[in-house]
């Protein structure tokens, strides 16, 4: 078997550049655990990196994508993880982590790819190729606006589909007697958290989140093709953007949320899902508390 057997003509051509990305935020990984010293910077220094990572993130994909476009949902899913497992490794050097173990996150990454690389395939199996890959050639005035709108309709609904599936799980694996063997891993970070610890837990942790949620995405998406709404709703800025921000759910910084919406502190995300590193008891959903309503309001509780 070759690897035209596998990627398209374009794909082969971006795969050096996405495996380089890879490569690099493993390598910072590596030089962060070993060299670790908490950086004193100022919350405008530590949002301009992130700005500019998350900006940077999109325009990169957008120059490979210009030049080579005829990728797959698939292909992009890769490149997507990657991304977001850049993100973590900023969130770790700006934390007060002194390491996050370089082999879990590895396998973490690895964990989400293969789950969500079959989410894709059962996607595109589905609906086709609905993403629209956006090249510079696209752009126009009011593009910006308009990803932002998708955006903000995807992270609206990303609770109430995504995590239809994962909400249950996640107490199942709280009241199960297998907590102290698997999930309890995930919860050594309580009040310290960074981006990493996305990716931190055992094998069957990784793969419940992932494959918990990659079912459901597809019936987020289900939902918007039965609506004749699926062609004009996913680009590929919104997708990048999305895989990006995924490791913000446990950010060591609550006020990196406003980088997506400027909304309070103890409506975010961020805050939401802090407060259950510190009473696992509590707040069992990752991107939303709306499962959390629907299935009992007494595990929501605010930040102390």
């Amino acid at each position: 078997m070759q690897l035209t057997d596998i990627l398209r003509e374009d794909e082969i051509v971006q795969l050096p550049y996405v495996m380089g990305a890879w490569g690099f935020a493993t390598f910072v990984h590596l030089v962060l655990n070993r060299l670790r010293v908490s950086p004193s910077h100022s919350q405008l220094v530590e949002r301009t990196a992130h700005y500019t990572s998350l900006i940077g993130i999109i325009i990169l994909n957008m120059i490979l994508d210009s030049a080579n476009p005829d990728i797959s949902f698939e292909f992009m899913t890769l490149k997507g993880v990657i991304g977001g497992y850049w993100i973590g490794v900023l969130d770790f050097y700006f934390s007060s982590l002194l390491s996050v173990s370089l082999l879990e996150s590895i396998f973490g990454v690895s964990m989400w790819m293969l789950a969500y690389y079959g989410s894709s395939c059962a996607n595109t199996y589905l609906f086709g190729d609905f993403v629209s890959v956006t090249k510079f050639s696209d752009l126009t005035w009011y593009y910006p606006l308009t990803a932002y709108a998708r955006l903000f309709v995807f992270m609206l609904l990303a609770g109430p589909f995504n995590e239809l599936l994962f909400n249950p799980l996640h107490r199942l694996q709280h009241a199960s007697t297998s907590y102290s063997s698997s999930h309890k891993h995930h919860h050594m970070y309580t009040t310290e958290l960074c981006g990493l610890a996305f990716y931190s837990g055992t094998a069957f942790d990784d793969l419940l989140m992932a494959v918990s949620t990659g079912i459901t995405l597809i019936g987020h998406f289900a939902t918007f093709h039965y609506l004749g709404l699926l062609g004009g709703y996913i680009c590929t800025p919104l997708y990048y953007s999305v895989w990006s921000l995924s490791t913000y759910a446990h950010s060591h910084n609550k006020d990196l949320f406003s980088l997506i919406l400027p909304i309070p502190e103890d409506k975010n995300f961020i805050t939401y899902h802090r407060q259950h590193h510190v009473d696992p008891t509590c707040n069992m959903g990752l991107s939303d508390r709306f499962w959390d309503w629907v299935l009992g309001q007494n595990t929501i509780k605010k930040e102390e």
